[in-house]
């Protein structure tokens, strides 16, 4: 339902997956099957909110456009109306993916919300939001795109199992998809800050260099701001409305920025918030904010969140309520910081730029767009966004429902669409044997090592990275061009193998691949071989009840790839036909 966002992951398996004890049969967590029950299944549409809002003075900054921190309040509310209208009661707001502002908003202009749940698991739902204003001629322009996680609670506050939820498009199963990868890059993202932690050096430190610019001590950064929860803070099951705190948070974190830039600053983006308890009205909310690092126009604020409360002139226990990050650019020249002189300030700089380098990488490598290079170098730092990116470019690719049908041979079927000039490919066939299930062909397709068994394509393959995850790993394969091809000079691919099994019965299994740069890559012949990339490519193989197997692959061409395709395409050539032919005999002869 939404637009596939930047945000993105993957390294720890948030569900456990058991040993299959029969073919097509995959137990997890969130296995269930309702088809013997009475059961209503709500589905992205039935959560579906839509919030409009004209922006009025009172809603503005200094600056003269929208506060940062009432757009966050109002994507809080808005995702909560669409959380409860799944759980049917009250829902709290548990955690905010990244948030990136694209454009300003101005007073008079109007700007729309619109959220929906994308998935639920057990006890918490992923619920996306997608924020446009609209111009006087009518366009649309993004302005945010916002992930938010929320569990409902019962009247004692207890988390309770959310009802079945389900998809029927084909880009809400794209979304319902991905929004357990997302799940996974919450859950790897500790891990990932200590990856980079312990890869840092003090070359990073920012005093070491460019003794021209001005250098500002942390400390005078430093604001403490305290807030008395009234009912108005509140939400209408009593708690703090998350969203009223955000608001509060972006403003004393703006406070904090404009004393170290000295000038005109803009929120720029967010770093996930995780709310780690509830206050209530009556509590006192303290927020302290301090700028951990900067660069020369970017400037990085943490803000820490507590709460206590005053009963019987005793003050109550002071309670971590959340911390946060925020993002401020500046046009001018920024000052040089020094965070000796606050407590724990080298800390607090190192653990700055491992947030910077993950911000990089979220941003660009989960970014849609396509640069001439596709690869990108495989860390442990970035292993998880380049999962996710594998995944979401195929889950999205599949979801398109414009393809153009070419050609139909023996059942299969081939067809192409086209997007800014870039040609993709979907070759579509359901197997003709009823004994190939799904579960088999997924065992097969998803191993590479085997491919040289079915593909007479493939020349060799060989594991490359053997510590990246379960079911992620590198391999490096060498391809002939074609069927007839003679030439010395064969075709090289290192390609990110990411393969999913489904979580609930009836799901599609997912095997994307995508070029990358391996760490341990050592190519010694490269003289002998084009170096190829691969943008976007896979297989999605689904079985309905009583069906046999389909398997699709799909294929995002690029100019080295095309002559691939085009032959096929053309009707010059049957050389996908040929390979889905000796890949069924493979799939039947191994049973």
């Amino acid at each position: 339902m939404f637009a596939i966002a930047y945000y993105v992951v993957s390294m720890i398996r948030c569900t456990t997956v058991k040993k299959e004890t029969a073919p097509n049969q995959v137990k997890r967590r969130e296995m269930t099957d309702f088809t013997n029950y009475n059961v209503d299944f709500k589905t992205p549409e039935d959560t579906k909110v839509e919030m409009c809002k004209i922006i009025q003075s009172t809603h503005l900054n200094k600056y003269g456009h929208l506060s940062s921190g009432q757009l966050l309040k109002w994507v809080d509310i808005s995702a909560c109306l669409a959380a409860e209208k799944l759980a049917g009661r009250p829902c709290v707001t548990l955690s905010v993916d990244d948030l990136y502002f694209e454009d300003k908003v101005h007073v008079g202009e109007i700007i729309s919300l619109v959220s929906g749940v994308n998935r639920a698991f057990n006890t918490s739902m992923e619920v996306g939001v997608e924020v446009k204003k609209e111009n006087d001629d009518g366009t649309r322009k993004l302005i945010c795109c916002a992930f938010l996680t929320f569990v409902a609670i019962n009247g004692a506050g207890k988390k309770v199992k959310l009802p079945p939820f389900q998809f029927k498009s084909s880009s809400e199963k794209a979304c319902f998809t991905l929004a357990e990868e997302r799940r996974r890059v919450r859950i790897a993202h500790s891990k990932t800050m200590k990856v980079l932690l312990d890869s840092y050096e003090d070359s990073n430190h920012p005093c070491a260099s460019d003794i021209r610019r001005k250098v500002v001590k942390g400390l005078c950064t430093r604001v403490e701001s305290v807030e008395l929860v009234l009912p108005q803070h509140a939400n209408h099951h009593g708690n703090t409305f998350g969203g009223q705190i955000m608001e509060w948070m972006e403003g004393i974190s703006s406070i904090s920025a404009v004393r170290f830039a000295k000038g005109a600053i803009a929120l720029r983006s967010v770093d996930m918030i995780h709310f780690r308890g509830p206050s209530q009205v009556g509590d006192r909310i303290v927020l302290r904010a301090l700028v951990n690092h900067a660069t020369r126009n970017s400037i990085e604020v943490g803000v820490r969140v507590e709460a206590y409360n005053c009963e019987n002139g005793n003050m109550g226990e002071i309670r971590h309520i959340n911390s946060a990050f925020f993002i401020f650019e500046s046009t001018l020249t920024l000052p040089l910081l020094d965070p000796t002189g606050t407590e724990d300030g080298t800390r607090r700089h190192r653990e700055a730029i491992a947030r910077a380098k993950i911000r990089l990488d979220r941003r660009y490598i989960l970014s849609s767009q396509r640069v001439e290079k596709l690869s990108v170098k495989l860390n442990r730092s970035n292993v998880m966004y380049l999962r996710l990116n594998n995944l979401s470019c195929l889950s999205d690719l599949a979801s398109k429902s414009d393809w153009k049908n070419v050609s139909n041979d023996e059942n299969l079927t081939l067809s192409t669409r086209e997007q800014n000039g870039v040609l993709f490919f979907k070759v579509s066939k359901k197997l003709s044997s009823s004994r190939v299930t799904d579960f088999h062909a997924f065992n097969i397709l998803s191993n590479p090592l085997v491919r040289k068994n079915w593909d007479p394509l493939m020349i060799s393959c060989e594991k490359l990275s053997k510590d990246i995850g379960e079911d992620d790993c590198v391999f490096r394969t060498m391809m002939r061009s074609g069927m007839n091809d003679d030439d010395d000079k064969k075709n090289e691919f290192i390609l990110l193998y990411s393969h999913r099994k489904p979580t609930r019965k009836g799901d599609s299994y997912i095997i994307a691949m995508r070029s990358v740069v391996s760490e341990d890559d050592h190519n010694k012949d490269g003289d002998n071989y084009n170096r190829m990339e691969v943008a976007c490519a896979g297989f999605i193989i689904h079985q309905d009840p009583g069906q046999n197997t389909e398997i699709s692959y799909y294929n995002e061409t690029n100019p080295k790839m095309v002559r691939y395709v085009t032959s096929d395409v053309a009707g010059f050539s049957k050389l996908y036909s040929v390979v889905y032919s000796k890949m069924e005999k493979y799939l039947i002869d191994s049973i």
